[in-house]
């Protein structure tokens, strides 16, 4: 909030609310009388799950909770919670968080870093013209540093995971698949491709799937109703008090389109109330 300070954000009504969830420390009744509009622009909280057996195991974390205490851990000069030095790590996902996931790995100097893409590897020379986003592979900054430190190139493609092994609670190792996807039907749709089912060691799996929406939980206390946990709205009205932007509206994208979103969200309001 400091930051946005030094931005040159001031006004004699402006207050700073940190440490505050909304529905429990302060409920929208008290936000209702307070303000004359109230802008949702929470991001995608639900994450997409993990579906294989045993995907309950201790060791399965999702990114942007071991990514946020990771740095808070570093921020504080504490103990990493999720160690990952001489430890086998799986990576799902292949997206820019994924990257961060890897190179985090790669800085704590795991005994092992694999990255598991569901889709088809890309060319290395990009096939689609602007404005099309572009298929070809990209090596980013996190992957780079895996592939330093493994010597090799860390990522699988077409590959996910079929089940979670367990030794008690915790994860052991996990067994992969290969897949493709095939049009059946008219529909594409993901395939198992067959005996290709491998065992590898893990410590650590990581997810990095991607977001589905808002959780249950936040749009209950935020008393918004949903399908399919996206806010409904008519643009970015959800009501007469309500607007909702950024990725909590629009689904996961990048920071620039929410940036965008949330201007755009500012003129609707200014406009509404002149």
């Amino acid at each position: 909030m400091e930051e946005a300070k030094n931005l040159g954000v001031e006004d004699s009504e402006l207050h700073f609310i940190n440490n505050t969830k909304i529905g429990v420390d302060i409920t929208m009744e008290e936000l209702d009388k307070k303000y004359d509009h109230i802008v949702f622009a929470c991001g995608t909280s639900l994450a997409r799950p993990l579906q294989a057996k045993n995907s309950d195991a201790e060791g399965i974390v999702y990114a942007v909770d071991f990514l946020t205490e990771t740095t808070r851990n570093l921020l504080d000069n504490k103990e990493f919670k999720y160690n990952l030095k001489d430890k086998n790590v799986i990576i799902v996902g292949g997206g820019d968080t994924a990257n961060d996931c890897c190179g985090t790995a790669a800085r704590e100097k795991a005994k092992s870093i694999i990255e598991l893409e569901i889709t088809k590897e890309p060319p290395l020379e990009n096939t689609l013209p602007w404005p099309n986003y572009p298929n070809k592979k990209k090596t980013d900054y996190g992957v780079l540093e895996a592939n330093t430190l493994m010597n090799k190139d860390i990522r699988r493609y077409e590959t996910t995971i079929d089940e979670v092994v367990k030794e008690g609670n915790k994860i052991k190792g996990v067994y992969i698949k290969k897949v493709r996807f095939e049009n059946v039907g008219g529909k594409v749709r993901l395939v198992d491709v067959e005996n290709t089912r491998e065992y590898l060691d893990c410590d650590y799996l990581i997810i990095a799937m991607g977001f589905l929406g808002t959780k249950d939980e936040d749009l209950k206390n935020y008393k918004l109703s949903a399908n399919s946990n996206r806010v409904l709205l008519n643009n970015f009205k959800y009501n007469d008090k309500i607007s909702v932007c950024g990725d909590m509206k629009n689904g996961q994208s990048l920071v620039v389109i929410a940036i965008k979103d949330g201007i755009d969200c500012a003129d609707y309001i200014i406009n509404k109330y002149n």
